[in-house]
């Protein structure tokens, strides 16, 4: 007897249509999320294991969907890897947003642009909602 699973989370529904948008299957993925996620690793024999079997524990964590906090965090942590990803932007036109700070511009004009950017955001956001629909 397995153990009793509840509802799979919506963040692993989205990293899967995400990669489909971004045309990767999951060990592409998978292959360029190691990069990302282990940047400094040794060239050692538990690295180079590791990094061989990470597309096979990447496409497990997606099928599996954990709710686990720690899995929720890794799958956040997948989906900003993968907006980052060159494939990603090329054929959706979307960038991750990130925050450039200009010291010629005074606080006050700060906080109105990040308000204003953070609108975009979630406009944006409303309306690719609509289209996965």
């Amino acid at each position: 007897m397995g153990t009793k699973k509840g509802p799979r989370p919506q963040i692993w529904s989205k990293l899967e249509k995400t990669l489909t948008k971004a045309g990767l299957s999951s060990a592409e993925f998978a292959r360029y999320a190691y990069g990302a996620i282990y940047p400094d690793e040794n060239c050692d024999v538990e690295s180079e294991k590791r990094e061989r079997n990470f597309p096979k524990t990447f496409t497990r964590q997606l099928s599996r969907g954990s709710s686990s906090p720690r899995k929720m965090e890794r799958a956040e942590q997948y989906l900003q890897i993968l907006y980052n990803h060159p494939d990603y932007v090329k054929r959706t036109g979307h960038v991750s947003p990130r925050v450039i700070d200009y010291p010629e511009i005074d606080e006050k004009t700060r906080i109105g642009l990040r308000r204003v950017s953070r609108q975009l955001d979630e406009h944006l956001r409303f309306h690719d909602e609509d289209e996965e629909l």
